[in-house]
Protein backbone atom coordinates (compact mmCIF):
# COMPACT_ATOMS: atom_id res chain seq x y z
CA UNK A 1 0.00 0.00 0.00
CA UNK A 2 2.76 2.67 0.91
CA UNK A 3 4.75 1.59 -2.32
CA UNK A 4 1.75 2.13 -4.15
CA UNK A 5 0.82 5.14 -2.42
CA UNK A 6 4.69 6.34 -3.67
CA UNK A 7 4.42 5.78 -7.24
CA UNK A 8 1.04 7.46 -7.61
CA UNK A 9 2.40 10.34 -5.75
CA UNK A 10 5.74 10.75 -7.54
CA UNK A 11 3.75 10.68 -11.13
CA UNK A 12 2.56 14.06 -11.06
CA UNK A 13 6.33 15.51 -9.80
CA UNK A 14 7.87 14.02 -13.33
CA UNK A 15 5.79 15.11 -15.39
CA UNK A 16 5.46 18.43 -14.07
CA UNK A 17 9.54 18.92 -14.51
CA UNK A 18 9.33 17.60 -18.40
CA UNK A 19 6.39 20.34 -18.54
CA UNK A 20 8.34 22.94 -17.52
CA UNK A 21 11.65 21.93 -19.25
CA UNK A 22 9.81 21.75 -22.47
CA UNK A 23 8.14 24.74 -21.86
CA UNK A 24 11.23 26.65 -21.47
CA UNK A 25 13.65 24.66 -23.88
CA UNK A 26 10.48 24.90 -26.89
CA UNK A 27 8.26 27.48 -26.59
CA UNK A 28 4.93 27.23 -27.91
CA UNK A 29 3.69 29.24 -31.21
CA UNK A 30 1.10 31.11 -29.50
CA UNK A 31 4.22 32.92 -27.36
CA UNK A 32 6.19 33.84 -30.04
CA UNK A 33 3.40 35.07 -31.99
CA UNK A 34 2.71 37.25 -28.94
CA UNK A 35 6.04 38.38 -28.29
CA UNK A 36 6.63 39.22 -31.94
CA UNK A 37 2.88 41.53 -32.17
CA UNK A 38 3.93 43.38 -29.23
CA UNK A 39 7.50 44.20 -30.98
CA UNK A 40 7.84 47.67 -32.69
CA UNK A 41 10.22 47.66 -35.46
CA UNK A 42 12.62 50.59 -35.65
CA UNK A 43 12.04 51.21 -38.90
CA UNK A 44 8.04 52.45 -37.67
CA UNK A 45 9.46 54.34 -34.64
CA UNK A 46 11.49 56.81 -37.12
CA UNK A 47 8.90 57.09 -39.36
CA UNK A 48 6.91 58.60 -36.51
CA UNK A 49 9.70 61.06 -35.64
CA UNK A 50 10.13 62.13 -39.06
CA UNK A 51 6.65 62.77 -39.65
CA UNK A 52 6.20 64.95 -35.94
CA UNK A 53 9.31 66.92 -37.25
CA UNK A 54 7.85 67.49 -40.83
CA UNK A 55 4.29 68.25 -38.77
CA UNK A 56 6.46 70.65 -36.91
CA UNK A 57 8.32 72.24 -39.69
CA UNK A 58 4.67 72.79 -41.85
CA UNK A 59 3.46 74.95 -39.20
CA UNK A 60 6.39 76.96 -38.86
CA UNK A 61 6.51 77.28 -42.50
CA UNK A 62 2.47 78.63 -42.38
CA UNK A 63 3.17 80.94 -39.23
CA UNK A 64 6.23 82.61 -40.65
CA UNK A 65 4.57 83.04 -44.18
CA UNK A 66 0.82 84.67 -42.64
CA UNK A 67 3.26 86.85 -40.88
CA UNK A 68 4.78 88.30 -44.49
CA UNK A 69 1.41 88.80 -45.80
CA UNK A 70 0.59 90.29 -42.53
CA UNK A 71 3.44 92.77 -42.01
CA UNK A 72 3.80 93.37 -46.29
CA UNK A 73 0.15 93.72 -47.43
CA UNK A 74 1.66 94.63 -50.86
CA UNK A 75 1.86 90.33 -51.11
CA UNK A 76 -1.43 89.86 -49.98
CA UNK A 77 -5.18 90.84 -50.86
CA UNK A 78 -4.55 94.48 -49.16
CA UNK A 79 -1.71 95.45 -51.94
CA UNK A 80 -4.80 96.44 -54.02
CA UNK A 81 -5.78 99.74 -51.33
CA UNK A 82 -4.39 103.05 -51.57
CA UNK A 83 -2.47 104.14 -48.32
CA UNK A 84 -1.24 107.70 -47.68
CA UNK A 85 2.57 107.84 -48.34
CA UNK A 86 4.86 107.74 -45.64
CA UNK A 87 8.59 106.12 -44.95
CA UNK A 88 9.37 102.60 -45.53
CA UNK A 89 8.97 100.50 -42.60
CA UNK A 90 11.28 97.64 -41.10
CA UNK A 91 10.16 94.43 -40.33
CA UNK A 92 8.54 93.93 -36.76
CA UNK A 93 9.74 97.42 -35.69
CA UNK A 94 7.62 99.48 -38.25
CA UNK A 95 8.98 102.95 -38.05
CA UNK A 96 9.46 103.23 -34.25
CA UNK A 97 13.63 103.78 -35.09
CA UNK A 98 12.56 107.22 -36.70
CA UNK A 99 10.32 108.31 -34.25
CA UNK A 100 12.93 107.55 -31.16
CA UNK A 101 15.39 109.39 -33.24
CA UNK A 102 13.79 112.92 -32.24
CA UNK A 103 13.18 113.85 -29.10
CA UNK A 104 9.56 114.65 -28.83
CA UNK A 105 7.33 112.56 -31.23
CA UNK A 106 5.25 116.06 -32.72
CA UNK A 107 8.69 117.66 -33.97
CA UNK A 108 9.51 114.58 -36.13
CA UNK A 109 5.47 114.13 -37.54
CA UNK A 110 5.94 118.01 -38.41
CA UNK A 111 9.40 116.88 -40.60
CA UNK A 112 8.13 113.85 -42.22
CA UNK A 113 4.97 115.77 -43.18
CA UNK A 114 6.63 118.46 -44.99
CA UNK A 115 8.34 115.54 -47.14
CA UNK A 116 5.27 113.22 -47.37
CA UNK A 117 2.46 115.75 -47.34
CA UNK A 118 -0.13 116.56 -44.45
CA UNK A 119 -1.54 112.68 -43.86
CA UNK A 120 0.87 110.31 -44.02
CA UNK A 121 1.09 106.58 -42.81
CA UNK A 122 3.54 105.19 -40.05
CA UNK A 123 3.81 101.58 -38.40
CA UNK A 124 3.82 101.47 -34.86
CA UNK A 125 5.66 97.97 -34.91
CA UNK A 126 3.31 96.07 -37.17
CA UNK A 127 -0.21 98.64 -36.57
CA UNK A 128 -0.07 100.70 -39.73
CA UNK A 129 -1.32 104.62 -37.90
CA UNK A 130 -2.06 107.40 -40.13
CA UNK A 131 -1.78 110.93 -38.80
CA UNK A 132 -3.27 114.03 -40.28
CA UNK A 133 -0.39 117.13 -39.78
CA UNK A 134 -2.42 119.98 -40.65
CA UNK A 135 -5.46 122.03 -39.21
CA UNK A 136 -7.75 121.29 -42.69
CA UNK A 137 -7.05 117.72 -42.96
CA UNK A 138 -7.84 117.34 -38.73
CA UNK A 139 -10.90 118.75 -39.52
CA UNK A 140 -11.97 116.16 -42.41
CA UNK A 141 -11.07 113.50 -39.31
CA UNK A 142 -12.90 114.69 -36.52
CA UNK A 143 -15.71 117.13 -38.29
CA UNK A 144 -16.35 116.07 -41.96
CA UNK A 145 -15.88 112.55 -41.66
CA UNK A 146 -16.40 112.30 -38.24
CA UNK A 147 -18.97 108.80 -38.29
CA UNK A 148 -16.43 106.82 -40.19
CA UNK A 149 -13.27 107.25 -37.83
CA UNK A 150 -15.95 107.43 -34.65
CA UNK A 151 -14.52 103.75 -33.90
CA UNK A 152 -11.79 102.95 -31.43
CA UNK A 153 -9.61 100.05 -31.36
CA UNK A 154 -10.83 96.89 -28.58
CA UNK A 155 -8.28 97.28 -26.06
CA UNK A 156 -7.81 96.11 -22.87
CA UNK A 157 -8.19 99.59 -21.48
CA UNK A 158 -11.37 100.15 -23.02
CA UNK A 159 -12.60 96.70 -21.36
CA UNK A 160 -11.79 97.69 -17.65
CA UNK A 161 -11.69 101.41 -17.45
CA UNK A 162 -14.65 102.05 -20.11
CA UNK A 163 -16.67 99.68 -18.49
CA UNK A 164 -16.79 97.06 -21.25
CA UNK A 165 -16.64 99.45 -24.38
CA UNK A 166 -19.80 101.32 -22.87
CA UNK A 167 -18.05 105.23 -22.05
CA UNK A 168 -18.22 107.44 -24.56
CA UNK A 169 -14.46 107.23 -25.42
CA UNK A 170 -14.35 103.52 -26.01
CA UNK A 171 -18.53 102.89 -27.23
CA UNK A 172 -18.66 102.55 -30.92
CA UNK A 173 -20.26 105.06 -33.10
CA UNK A 174 -24.05 103.95 -32.98
CA UNK A 175 -27.16 104.94 -30.54
CA UNK A 176 -25.43 105.03 -27.30
CA UNK A 177 -22.50 106.88 -28.45
CA UNK A 178 -24.79 109.68 -30.01
CA UNK A 179 -27.05 109.55 -26.70
CA UNK A 180 -23.20 110.28 -24.51
CA UNK A 181 -22.55 113.21 -26.95
CA UNK A 182 -25.79 115.06 -26.73
CA UNK A 183 -25.09 114.51 -22.89
CA UNK A 184 -22.28 116.09 -22.69
CA UNK A 185 -22.94 118.96 -25.08
CA UNK A 186 -26.07 119.75 -22.75
CA UNK A 187 -24.49 119.32 -19.11
CA UNK A 188 -20.58 119.72 -19.70
CA UNK A 189 -20.71 122.32 -22.97
CA UNK A 190 -23.04 124.18 -22.83
CA UNK A 191 -22.51 128.07 -21.71
CA UNK A 192 -24.12 127.81 -18.38
CA UNK A 193 -22.51 124.90 -17.38
CA UNK A 194 -19.18 126.52 -18.54
CA UNK A 195 -19.79 129.84 -16.51
CA UNK A 196 -20.26 127.89 -13.06
CA UNK A 197 -17.14 125.84 -13.79
CA UNK A 198 -14.94 128.98 -14.46
CA UNK A 199 -13.63 129.45 -11.28
CA UNK A 200 -11.98 125.98 -11.42
CA UNK A 201 -10.08 127.46 -13.91
CA UNK A 202 -8.98 130.42 -12.88
CA UNK A 203 -7.47 128.53 -9.74
CA UNK A 204 -5.67 126.15 -12.43
CA UNK A 205 -4.70 129.20 -14.05
CA UNK A 206 -3.17 130.56 -11.06
CA UNK A 207 -1.25 127.62 -9.81
CA UNK A 208 0.24 127.12 -13.16
CA UNK A 209 1.49 130.86 -13.04
CA UNK A 210 2.40 130.43 -9.54
CA UNK A 211 4.72 127.22 -10.76
CA UNK A 212 6.43 129.06 -13.47
CA UNK A 213 6.87 131.77 -11.61
CA UNK A 214 8.90 129.82 -8.63
CA UNK A 215 10.76 127.92 -11.44
CA UNK A 216 12.15 130.97 -12.50
CA UNK A 217 15.57 130.27 -14.13
CA UNK A 218 15.74 126.85 -14.37
CA UNK A 219 15.05 124.27 -16.85
CA UNK A 220 11.09 123.80 -17.74
CA UNK A 221 9.35 120.59 -18.87
CA UNK A 222 5.81 120.95 -19.45
CA UNK A 223 3.49 117.75 -19.65
CA UNK A 224 -0.45 118.72 -20.87
CA UNK A 225 -1.45 115.62 -19.20
CA UNK A 226 -0.44 117.33 -15.62
CA UNK A 227 -2.34 119.94 -16.61
CA UNK A 228 -5.61 118.79 -18.24
CA UNK A 229 -6.14 115.99 -15.99
CA UNK A 230 -6.55 117.98 -12.52
CA UNK A 231 -8.25 120.57 -15.09
CA UNK A 232 -11.12 117.78 -15.95
CA UNK A 233 -11.48 115.93 -12.35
Amino acid sequence: MSGARLVAYEQPVEQRAKKLISFYKYPSKKRLKTHHQTHIPRHKCNNGVSSLGFLALSCLFLAALSFVFKTFPVFGAGGSNKFPPGPKPWPIIGNLNQLLIGTVPHQTYHKLSQKYGPILQLKIGTVPVVIASSAETAKLFLKTHDHVFAFRPKLAAGKYTGRNYTSILWSPYGPHHLQWRKICQSELFAFKRLESYEYIRVEEIRAFISSLYASLGEPLVLKTNSIVSPSAL
